[in-house]
């Protein structure tokens, strides 16, 4: 025997080494835009979005979907991804962030970015988007808006990574390490530890403090302050990104991707996942996969069991027959090298002697002597010696070997001639109840629930084509089972078929169950019954190998992958190549053994596998169904809600189905039904498929779609798509009626239309004759030029007012109102430009009246408010608004003269039992008081009726 290397046995084997079935990859193969990919995050729907520098990829399980910039993103250049609580995906770039919600374009979080390129985003548990730029830190709290925070420690520089923690917001600016509190208030953290793997670079929030990453190792920073070094190389390379879980770090260091796991409060290395690669981002999904962003390389994802499932370094490539128990590990028996290994699988020896040669079964008996099934016949030796083939005078001993059982007086051995027992140094053949040879013998178990007198356990016989056999030291071969007439083949032994046909595996429990593997059939006797498992679709098409981990749980090993069946519930669970192991085929029945800790080491066409049962997740969360598109061909399609319309024809419509379920998307299945049409389910199928509907039948349809992993059963069903296929209109009953129904409404209409013309030609001209007579009123009630009411329209009104007012007893204010100099600007300027300050003037007194009030163009360049429910106070004042509101009026301008428009007032209150004509005489005699005095507003007194007014001429 020679070594294999320890060293590197214990830390890619015993660290859980990862491998291709427990690594998916995403690279352009599979859609991606780029090799390149700086960013991974996970959407409410379960679908992952990868930032690429060629557009932005979405990933449903299935395929791939890439936005780019002709799909409204300001720019191919992405840099960090993520998902607000909102749903919306905020995407930063090297000309800042997008926002892309459902259903909608995306739009930019900011039309004029001035910031630089984006590093990261980051989420508080109020919503509050952080944002690591280039040249500094930004907040973002509505989503809408974008503040600066101008503080000396992030302002103008580079912002290479954040994370929220309880604490409040950890950021990696110029290389140091600067914490925001939840006050606000920002200060450095430096330690030794930190300046040792100084320029920082990255950073990740963990049990109250953080981790961070350097060009020089990894450094934990507790709640409380304290430093302690992760790991630290001089050349160990720049750590740039970084995943914390409960007791799991993620880094990504150089060109490597590490795992450390926490164990008595400390960090340990505890495997180099990926060797030779950049890692831009790490990240976790919903189902526990880590997925790495890779610098060259594309996306892969790491299995949420990869430490439940997982593949054993063998020290050469080769089909593994058989495994065995042996002193402190386990014996290998393969097709092209055989070995030991410790407890955890880790290749110790290989035996040296068993090279090139295809070994069925390896042995050690009580007397440490190793006894091998081989190709070439039956060989013995010491484990450490040669181990030659043995001759025992047996022809069926020559024959090539296939199983071996220890028993309490020697060994049992099983030979694709016959059966025979080698005890102290002699052979004997087993022969049948006719004296004849066994045949085939393909596998042995021991009954674990009888024995004869004298102690020694009956042993099971499995045979190729001539079905079970049980042997007793005491009393021979004979067919098992118990029957009324020993003489007589048992009864269920026919009715099963265990008579014949071939028996590759026999599981034996102290309970006394018993599970046979028969070509495609699981049978189980139990509680004196023999019945057969029922093949669900994702059972193997033939088992090689069987154990019992309970009376109720039985694993079976076959050529599509291992199966655990509950016998109590009937639920089974399937684990594949995919999802970790090293091939999904077993090889024989000494494929699969069950541990002493409750381990299940497997024999595969493609080596060594191992799973621990106690730590695979029965509350799996099984995969859905969700649309990934719907494209309809030839249909005139009508949207009411969830549901669309489709007119009955030749029109066809195709459905791409996702499931982002990525524990093993690969092994996924789905089956479907179209409710209205269809009553059951189909044959499961892969999802790449999709699904095709075309010219059904008029009815409302619904497409439910089931997903399945082998793993969880079948999920929930959902209906991804509802339709309603119409009839053509000529084919329903509402168009036969309104057919029916036009052709008896056809002559009346006919009739009615002369009438009808006649009647609308006589409305025409009625509201033409209308609509003049109302023009003739407004122009005989207004003045033509100001649009203001005229001279007789005022008096009628304002009479109508002053009889309100004396029967109300309330207050009327008339305020009169004249231009001043109007007829100079007449002859200086114009008719035309003494009509435009008319018109301005009548406009500004409009906005500076209440709407209460009564203003008119009492005549020329004269014009009068009637003030209701005014005191002369308040006619005052409105004479002051409007005298405001004339002296906005612009300049009258003529080459370089100019005439600025101006007015005077004249104030007088009404009294009880006063007549319009008296209160119009009070107003104009102070308004004609105003000018005479060039005051602008003026008052009526008692002494203006008697005293002589000279007015100014114009």
């Amino acid at each position: 025997m020679r070594s294999v290397g320890l060293g590197l046995a214990v830390v890619l084997c015993g660290g859980a080494a990862l491998h291709a079935g427990q690594l998916q990859w995403i690279s352009r193969d599979e859609g991606l835009p780029s090799s390149q990919v700086h960013s991974i995050v996970q959407g409410g729907d379960q679908t992952l979005w990868l930032a690429t520098p060629a557009g932005l990829a979405r990933y449903d399980g299935v395929r791939v979907r890439t936005l780019a910039r002709n799909d409204g993103l300001t720019t191919q250049g992405l840099r960090a991804l993520a998902w607000s609580p909102e749903e919306v995906l905020w995407v930063g770039s090297d000309r800042g962030v997008d926002l892309l919600a459902a259903g909608v374009a995306p739009q930019p979080l900011l039309e004029d970015w001035l910031w630089g390129f984006v590093e990261s985003i980051v989420f508080d548990d109020n919503g509050t988007a952080w944002i690591g730029t280039s040249t500094g830190l930004l907040k973002s709290s509505d989503g809408v808006s974008v503040e600066r925070l101008n503080d000396t420690l992030t302002e103008e520089r580079l912002i290479s990574d954040l994370d929220v923690g309880p604490s409040g917001l950890w950021i990696v600016v110029g290389g140091i390490l600067v914490h925001r509190d939840l006050a606000g208030t920002m200060s450095e953290v430096a330690s030794p530890e930190l300046a040792g793997v100084a320029p920082l670079r990255s950073v990740v929030a963990h049990r109250g403090g953080v981790i961070v990453g350097g060009d020089r190792g990894l450094v934990e920073v507790d709640r409380e302050g304290r430093s302690t070094v992760v790991s630290q190389e001089p050349r160990e390379g720049t750590a740039g990104a970084l995943l914390a879980t409960k007791d799991e770090l993620w880094a990504g260091i150089g060109g490597q991707l590490r795992r450390f796991t926490l164990r008595d409060g400390r960090w340990s290395l505890e495997e180099i996942v990926l060797a030779s690669a950049m890692v831009n981002d790490i990240f976790s999904d919903q189902q526990g996969n880590v997925w790495v962003a890779t610098d060259s390389s594309g996306a892969a994802r790491v299995s949420s069991l990869r430490d439940q499932l997982g593949i054993a370094k063998t020290p050469c490539s080769t089909q593994v027959y058989s495994v065995a128990e042996f002193q402190t590990g386990y014996l290998i028996g393969g097709a092209a090298c055989s070995w030991t290994t410790d407890m955890a699988l880790n290749p110790v020896y290989t035996i040296e002697a068993l090279d090139n040669v295809k070994v069925w079964d390896l042995v050690e008996s009580r007397g440490g002597e190793l006894w091998a099934a081989t190709q070439q016949g039956l060989r013995k030796g010491a484990m450490e010696g040669p181990i030659p083939t043995q001759d025992f005078g047996l022809d069926v001993l020559r024959s090539a070997g296939r199983i071996l059982l220890e028993l309490d007086d020697g060994i049992l051995v099983g030979t694709v001639a016959g059966l025979a027992k080698v005890s102290n140094g002699r052979a004997t053949e087993v022969l049948d109840e006719d004296r004849a040879s066994m045949g085939y013998v393909y596998t042995l178990e021991h009954d674990t629930s009888s024995s004869v007198a004298d102690g020694a356990r009956s042993v099971w016989v499995g045979t190729i084509g001539r079905g079970i056999f049980r042997w007793d030291p005491s009393s021979g071969i004979r067919r098992p089972f118990e029957t009324p007439s020993e003489s007589a083949t048992p009864r269920v032994m026919v009715e099963s078929g265990l008579t014949q046909g071939n028996v590759y595996a026999i599981a034996t429990h102290d309970s006394g169950s018993m599970a046979l593997l028969q070509d495609d059939k699981v049978w189980l006797w139990r509680d004196g019954r023999m019945q057969a498992i029922e093949r669900a679709t994702d059972s193997p098409l033939a088992g090689w190998a069987a154990t019992f981990e309970t009376g109720d749980v039985l694993w079976v090993g076959g050529n599509n992958g291992l199966v655990r069946y509950d016998l109590k519930s009937g639920d089974s669970q399937r684990f594949v190549e995919s999802m970790g192991l090293a091939g999904s085929e077993f090889t024989a029945s000494r494929s699969l053994l069950r541990t002493t800790d409750g381990s299940l080491v497997q024999g595969t066409t493609k080596g060594l596998s191992w799973l621990r049962p106690d730590m695979v997740g029965q509350e799996l969360t099984p995969p859905f169904a969700q649309l990934a598109a719907a494209e309809w061909t030839d249909a005139n399609l009508k949207q009411a809600r969830r549901i669309r319309s489709v007119v009955d024809g030749d029109w066809a419509v195709e459905i791409a189905v996702a499931a982002p379920w990525f524990i093993d998307a690969r092994s996924l299945e789905m089956r479907h039904r179209l409710q209205g049409f269809e009553r059951d389910w189909s044959a499961p199928e892969t999802l790449e498929r999709g699904l095709r509907y075309t010219s059904l039948p008029v009815g409302d349809y619904t497409v439910l779609v089931q997903v399945r992993s082998p793993l969880t059963g079948w999920g929930e069903p959902r209906d991804l798509l509802e339709f309603r296929v119409l009839p053509k209109w000529w084919n329903t009953l509402l168009a036969r009626s309104v057919a029916v129904a036009l052709l008896a409404l056809l002559a009346w209409m006919l009739w009615r239309l002369r009438v009808g013309t006649l009647v609308q030609n006589a409305r025409a001209l009625e509201e033409k004759v209308r609509a003049r007579t109302t023009e003739l009123e407004r122009l005989a009630a207004h003045d033509p030029l100001t649009d203001l009411p005229n001279r007789r329209t005022f008096v009628d009104s304002a009479n109508r007012m002053i009889a309100r007012a004396s029967r109300s007893d309330e207050h009327l204010t008339l305020v009169a109102i004249d231009l001043d100099n109007f007829k100079r600007l007449n002859d200086h300027f114009g008719h035309q430009a003494g009509d435009s300050a008319l018109v301005a003037v009548a406009q500004a007194l409009s906005r500076s009246a209440r709407n209460e009030d009564l203003l008119a163009r009492y005549g020329g360049d004269e014009m009068v408010l009637l003030c209701a429910r005014a005191d002369l106070s308040d006619g005052v004042k409105a004479a002051e608004r409007m005298l405001a509101a004339i002296a906005e009026i612009p300049e009258i301008r003529r080459a370089h003269e100019h005439a600025r428009v101006s007015a005077s007032f004249g104030v007088a209150a009404w009294e009880s039992e006063m007549h319009l004509e008296t209160l119009f005489r009070r107003a104009d005699l102070a308004l004609y008081n105003a000018k005479q005095l060039r005051t602008p507003i003026a008052i009526w007194r008692t002494e203006l009726d008697s005293q002589p007014i000279k007015v100014p001429a114009d």
